[in-house]
């Protein structure tokens, strides 16, 4: 699973990323599922119609495999975080597959209650902290082990920053080398990289980087 910065008000939107393990017996190859999303009260109803082989253009001597057909969806947040216990079941043909979606504070977690073929690709937890969230972490001449969270939280302080923490309840800061913050004076750096931001000395450097999804 992963999530997309485009979601309900300042929060980020649950994506899940579903696939079906089909056979494939020549060079074609399996093009993404089609599917119908509908929510029914507390459940989110998934059914899948199939897929399509596309047509391999090339030469060569193929044989057979096995592939996956893919299609993401886009969890609506207002039903994630609505009172009560929550189901997913994808349909496909006679065969259902069922997990139980629970949310506390900033997390999603999906746990399967029975299996077949269809399957959600990734971790079975999501982060869905705001937007405005981000993290400091640290890389160079850093002492393993140390805790540099107050000297962080100093740091963000400095730039303008906040802890998050200290503005959305919930939020904890349990690595001893990281500090989610509140970011409002500059832009995020592209996904999976990070801003060299300044240091706390002696070549403790500190960059800013996304929250990754699994992270909390």
């Amino acid at each position: 699973m992963r999530t997309v910065t485009a979601g309900h008000s300042k929060y980020r939107t649950a994506l899940l990323e579903l696939a079906v393990t089909a056979a494939n017996n020549g060079c074609d190859f399996v093009g993404p599922l089609r599917i119908d999303t509908r929510y029914r009260g507390s459940m989110l109803a998934v059914a899948i119609h199939g897929f399509s082989y596309n047509e391999y253009i090339g030469h060569g001597v193929c044989t057979a495999n096995m592939q996956s057909a893919e299609a993401h969806i886009t969890v609506d947040y207002r039903w994630l975080v609505s009172r009560g216990e929550k189901h997913l079941r994808f349909s496909l043909d006679s065969k259902i597959t069922s997990y139980i979606v629970s949310y506390e504070p900033y997390l999603m977690e999906v746990s399967p209650l029975s299996v077949s073929n269809v399957h959600l690709v990734g971790g079975r937890e999501q982060v869905l902290y705001p937007l405005d969230v981000g993290v400091l972490y640290l890389a160079g001449n850093v002492e393993y082990g140390h805790d540099y969270r107050d000297q962080l939280r100093d740091f963000a302080r400095d730039r303008g920053w906040d802890p998050a923490d200290e503005v959305y309840n919930g939020i904890r800061q349990r690595d001893p080398q990281r500090l989610f913050i509140v970011v409002r004076n500059r832009r995020f750096p592209p996904r999976y990289h990070g801003d060299r931001v300044g240091s706390l000395g002696y070549g403790a450097n500190v960059y800013l980087t996304h929250v990754e999804d699994d992270e909390g």
